[in-house]
This record gives structure tokens, C-alpha cells and sequence, in this order.
């Protein structure tokens, strides 16, 4: 079996991470597989280190791995990129041994993809990293759907429902272990001068407003934990929106009182789920999956998280973590009071938080997303 992976050189976060661990895996399999990297962006470097069948085509315009910019030109452009560049790169396969299928993830790269597909005349899965957020996905989906019909692949059964997608077709992102193996983990305490015996809490998630990392911060603010903890907090991830990772950063320098750390890189996630005693799951809309709740639990670190979405499917709450049932900053506040109320579970609770990720490594989910391919693929085939 032969797939062609479409990924983007700009992507990040889960979908980067999940693609670089699934994919070692499928091959292990007997899948072979080439990824199609639209744009030299700093992703590209890591697919070609992951594979060496991968080629580069040029980029979406004006996309930056989260988001597609709104200008009306630059939209035209990207509808003209789609069409006229898929059929450009097709030259590329059509010369050498036929692809079976083409996996595709960002909702961009859908109308690119579907074209592809329609001129290798192969079919075209999309491993959906998230439901619809806007006119313009569900744009992209409905028009590639026109050119090749897509078969949905969705990353959680609520993203399954929100796409009416069949959920028997649901594959998860996948944590690679490898991330977060504590040994190799630098000591981050020392480096940032929070004191051995301080609880620290963390988030881990690219900096945006969608993430909310501000309400979980004004939380954190008003908990126990810092009022009476000597707690302190680290927040890791890219800037994505600058603008408001600024305000951000102003309000923890106005009220932080020099317990809450920003820090940008976060290649080695080990290194925060190592030291951290909560990681907070923040979001003002609803979580498709969120590869750093399985990570963080996977690590032994419990995870509070806004119950919207995908969390309900990996947290159990009281047991293996905690929900709270709102995304404001007295529900952050009240859902680590919660959690700090209750310390002397914390031990059991991170036991039980270990044995409950192991069912979203990207081993397991890789078996997964095989068996899927091939009757589907073999289906088509009758």
C-alpha cells in the first residue's frame, strides 16, 4: 500500500508532532509512505528528516500553520494556487509508481488535495484535525468534495459528530512516548528559579486567543494555589497571535508577582511535564482532541481542562483529571481549588492518568488508522 501524506511546512503543534510520530509506525507496518510538503516552512526540514520520499511544492499563500489570512486577493490567490498547483505537482507522480491514496490534514490544503486526487485518480482521506470554525472550512470541504469525494477520518468522536462524519472511522492523533521520556528532561525549575518545594502548574499550547491562555493565567491568579501555595505557572508555546501574547505577558508582569513564567520554546515538552504537578487545558471554544492532555497524563501529570469537546473522551474527571464545565477566569480559579483541596489523591489519580493514555499512543492509534485504510481501500477495490 502507498500513501501520499500532504502536510504543510507551516504546520505545528498536533498535527506536526502527530504526523512525525504516526508515520514511523504505519511504515513499520508495511505502509509506504511519502509526504508531499506544501511550503519550505521550519516543518519541512523535520518531514524530510522523518522521510526521505518527500517532495516540496510551493506553499499555501497566506497561510501560516493556524490560520488563512482573511484578504480578499490573497484568497484568490489561494483558490488559484489550489487548482493550478495540485495539477503542477501532479506531473511530479503521474511519472512515477502510482500513490493508492492521499491523506490530507489542514482544512486548507483540501481543494490542493482533492485535485490531486482527481488527476491520479486515487482516493482522498481526510484526517480531520478539528470540526468546522468557519465559513470558509466548511468552503474548503464542501468544493473538494465536488472535485474528489472525501472520506472523513476524524482525530475524536466529537469531531466525528460535528462533521456528521462515521465515527467508526475515527482515528486519534497519537502522543509519541519518546517526547516525553523524563530522562533526557533539563531541569526547568533551576532555570526558571522556582523553588524545589513550589507546586508548579503549566500549560503547554501555541499562544492565541482561542487557547485562552488569559483566562487560565487571571485563574490561576485568584487560586489557593498562588495565594497561599507559593505555586507558580508556566506557560509554553509559540506566539501565534502577537497581539495578544503582548497582553499577555503585560498582565503577568502587572500581577505575577514573578511566579508566572512565559517561555517560547517548548521543543522538549518532557521538560514541563517532568516538574509539573497540573498541566491546565485552557480553550474558549470546544477541544478537537488535545495531544498535550494524553501527553501530560501519559508523563504522570494531572490535567485540568474546559469539558467542551474532546477532553470528556481522554479525562476522567476526578479520576484521572478534571473538567470544570466553563471557560472563565472564576472557573480556572475554582476548578485548581478543586484539585488543590484534594493533594493527597494526587499521587493515584497521576497513577491512573498513566495507565488511561496508553489507548492514544501513536502506536495504538497507528494500528488503528491501518486497519482503516485497508478495507477502505479494499472496498473501493470490489
Amino acid at each position: 500500500m502507498k500513501i501520499l501524506k500532504i502536510v504543510t511546512g507551516n504546520d505545528i503543534g498536533g498535527i506536526h508532532s502527530s504526523e512525525l510520530s504516526l508515520t514511523p509506525y504505519l511504515q513499520s507496518y508495511g505502509i509506504d509512505i511519502s509526504f508531499l510538503v506544501l511550503g519550505d516552512g521550519p516543518a519541512y526540514h523535520r518531514y524530510h528528516e522523518c522521510i526521505d520520499q518527500t517532495t516540496l511544492a510551493p506553499g499555501i499563500p497566506g497561510f501560516n500553520g493556524a490560520r488563512l489570512s482573511k484578504n480578499p486577493r490573497v484568497l484568490l490567490n489561494f483558490l488559484r494556487y489550489s487548482w493550478t498547483g495540485a495539477t503542477k505537482t501532479s506531473r511530479l507522480f503521474l511519472t512515477s509508481p502510482p500513490q493508492d491514496a492521499i491523506i490530507v490534514r489542514q482544512q486548507p490544503a483540501l481543494i490542493y488535495a482533492a485535485r490531486l486526487g482527481q488527476i491520479l485518480q486515487i482516493p482522498v482521506f481526510w484526517h480531520s484535525p478539528g470540526h468546522f470554525r468557519s465559513r470558509a472550512h466548511k468552503y474548503f470541504y464542501d468544493t473538494a468534495n465536488l472535485i474528489s469525494p472525501l472520506t472523513t477520518i476524524a482525530n475524536s468522536f466529537f469531531t466525528a459528530k460535528k462533521l456528521g462524519a462515521d465515527p467508526g472511522l475515527t482515528v486519534y492523533p497519537g502522543y509519541d512516548p519518546e517526547r516525553i521520556k523524563k530522562e533526557h528532561a533539563p531541569w526547568l525549575r533551576e532555570r526558571l528559579g522556582i523553588p524545589s518545594s513550589s507546586p508548579l502548574f503549566a500549560i503547554v499550547a501555541s499562544v492565541k486567543k482561542d487557547k485562552a491562555q488569559d483566562l487560565a493565567v487571571q485563574g490561576f491568579l485568584r487560586s489557593s494555589a498562588f495565594k497561599f501555595g507559593n505555586a507558580h505557572l508556566v506557560v509554553a508555546g509559540p506566539a501565534i497571535d502577537p497581539d495578544f501574547d503582548e497582553d499577555l505577558r503585560i498582565e503577568i508582569t502587572q500581577h505575577a508577582h514573578g511566579r508566572v513564567h512565559r517561555i517560547e520554546h517548548t521543543t522538549d515538552v518532557a521538560e514541563v511535564y517532568d516538574q509539573a504537578d497540573i498541566l491546565i487545558n485552557s480553550r474558549r471554544n470546544a477541544e478537537p482532541f488535545g495531544i498535550s492532555i494524553v501527553e501530560a497524563q501519559a508523563a504522570g501529570t494531572l490535567v485540568l481542562a474546559y469539558d467542551c469537546g474532546a477532553p470528556r473522551e481522554t479525562i476522567e474527571h476526578g479520576r484521572t483529571g478534571w473538567l470544570i464545565s466553563k471557560s472563565d477566569a472564576k472557573s480556572y480559579a475554582a476548578g485548581l481549588d478543586e484539585l488543590w483541596a484534594i493533594k493527597d489523591k494526587w499521587p493515584d489519580m497521576k497513577d491512573s492518568a498513566r495507565i488511561n493514555a496508553q489507548r492514544f499512543t501513536s502506536e495504538a492509534q497507528a494500528v488503528r488508522l491501518a486497519g482503516i485504510l485497508e478495507r477502505q481501500l479494499s472496498f473501493g477495490d470490489q
